[in-house]
């Protein structure tokens, strides 16, 4: 029972476990059931809290907070965005220097301008990151600045491993105008009559104004955090560490991709507990393989992926897929461009990893030589309402079970994602163990709006209560409908938040 009163909150609970059947021992004492506290709402984003416990233990704290959709990092580290003038350029421009400035302003990558007439065309690969129009808004001025000025229509096609995603077409003299009147807009010019969104085209290929030269080999250094939430052992292990992740390019569409981890600290030295288990060990000898080795691979996999049809998209993957399973596999998806909905089957042949994570299949445990055909038909629909995602996924669990997963989330209008999941298959609930289902919730936060500069990464906290091997599937690195998120209109929309909003 809790009563507010103007800054305060005043709480009265009543416990009713007695704390007899805790697990190892843990018998704390307990002089009555009766809970006491009080919160002071110091501002909207900090709490300071004090209690009494079970009438013998008292409770000071604090809590920093904010809505998730609220969330936002002013990007000081960035350049400002440009001033637009209603001038256009009399000189020729420099197209490196603008490429260079695109990727610059807004952190994705040019592959090509052409010009056809009055018609300016860019080629943008791999536009990640959260805030599409922030940086699309950055990406016009930049071509306003330095576009000859006979070009009235600039028209940047978004592509995905070679693959057109998506388009947007600018007019450039009522997009001036706009920006003269409006120096901050907001999400709706996608929908103004001089900037839209379409289905992509081919851009002419024939003699362009500038490519680029498309690097063959790609790496870098990233720290590394990975992290088990609940449990026995400790509410959080935690393993810090930097990878090397690489990329390799056979072709557009053909990829060898992977990374190197090395650990550097953690607490792993509490991870004594290897949960029970009356399935196959697909995921319970989670402890062996997180404290074996501090030099792992969790992935190497060579990917090639391509559009089969209109709407439909395929690929072909194998090699490491996740850090404890190893094989190949194929997915098909369908998803018309803007459409809510969008269909797709994986299907996979995998064998367990050794627990070094290295590139051997011989120390396993009792799962050394397990191999499994797994794979699920998946449907994915964006309701329309309250920005509430659903998938369902019906298949072939690791463990060999059957059965179906579905997943709920919601996108806030900054990028950010709360949702859960749950799986229920032919395995009993005696069968599964505890838990009797697998179930679990996730954050899942853009970099955009925790840094103070645009990125292309997200964070992803999953809090998973136990660790089961039913109901468990394969942790593909690419997922199809994931690489055309382009293709989804609500992708497009999202915008930084407004931290100072009372809204």
């Amino acid at each position: 029972m809790s009563h507010p009163f103007n800054k305060w909150l005043f709480k009265l609970e009543y416990d009713g476990n007695n704390y007899q059947q805790e697990p190892f021992s843990y018998k704390p004492t307990q002089k009555t059931p009766i809970n006491a506290g009080v919160i002071y709402r110091y501002t909207n984003t900090v709490d300071f809290s004090m209690g009494l416990e079970r009438g013998n233990t008292f409770m000071l704290g604090i809590t920093l907070h904010t809505p998730l959709n609220k969330l936002n990092t002013p990007k000081i580290s960035d350049p400002p965005a440009l001033e637009v003038f209603r001038s256009r350029p009399s000189t020729e421009p420099n197209w490196l220097a603008i490429a260079t400035d695109m990727t610059t302003y807004s952190g994705w990558s040019v592959r090509q301008i052409a010009q056809d007439g009055k018609t300016l065309h860019v080629v943008i690969d791999s536009a990640y990151g959260a805030h599409f129009n922030d940086r699309l808004e950055r990406v016009i001025a930049i071509l306003h600045r330095n576009a000859p000025a006979v070009v009235e229509e600039f028209s940047l096609v978004f592509i995905e491993r070679g693959m057109p995603m998506t388009q947007r077409i600018i007019t450039r003299e009522p997009w001036v105008k706009n920006s003269l009147e409006l120096p901050v807009p907001d999400d709706s010019f996608q929908t103004t009559p001089f900037i839209y969104a379409t289905e992509p085209k081919s851009p002419p290929i024939e003699n362009p104004l500038w490519e680029s030269d498309q690097a063959s080999f790609g790496y870098s250094i990233i720290p590394t955090w990975q992290q088990n939430l609940g449990g026995p052992d400790g509410f959080i292990l935690f393993r810090g560490g930097v990878s090397a992740p690489m990329i390799i390019r056979l072709s557009e569409d053909t990829l060898i991709t992977g990374g190197l981890s090395i650990g550097l600290f953690d607490n792993y030295g509490k991870f004594k507990y290897t949960a029970p288990s009356n399935l196959p060990r697909v995921r319970t000898f989670l402890r062996e393989y997180m404290t074996t080795s501090q030099v792992y691979l969790p992935n190497l996999q060579i990917t090639h992926s391509g559009k089969l049809a209109s709407d439909q998209y395929y690929s072909f993957y194998g090699g490491y897929l996740e850090s404890m399973f190893a094989g190949a596999g194929a997915e098909w998806l369908y998803r018309p461009w803007h459409s809510p909905l969008a269909f797709g089957i994986d299907i996979n042949q995998v064998q367990q990893r050794s627990f070094e994570q290295d590139l051997s299949f011989d120390n396993a445990g009792t799962q050394t030589g397990y191999r499994v055909a797994t794979g699920h038909a998946r449907a994915y629909w964006d309701t329309g309402w309250e920005s509430v995602n659903v998938k369902l996924s019906v298949g072939r669990y690791l463990a060999g079970d059957i059965g179906a997963t579905v997943n709920v989330g919601r996108a806030f209008d900054n990028g950010v994602t709360l949702g859960a999941w749950v799986t229920k298959t032919n395995v009993s609930a005696e069968k599964f163990g505890e838990g009797s289902f697998d179930k679990g919730i996730y954050l899942t936060i853009p970099f955009d709006v925790m840094t103070s500069t645009r990125g292309s990464g997200v964070a992803n906290l999953v809090y998973q209560p136990l660790t089961r091997d039913g109901g468990s599937q394969l942790n593909r690195s690419l997922s199809l409908y994931d690489a055309t998120n382009a293709r989804n209109k609500r992708q497009t929309s999202f915008f930084p938040a407004d931290m100072f909003s009372t809204k």
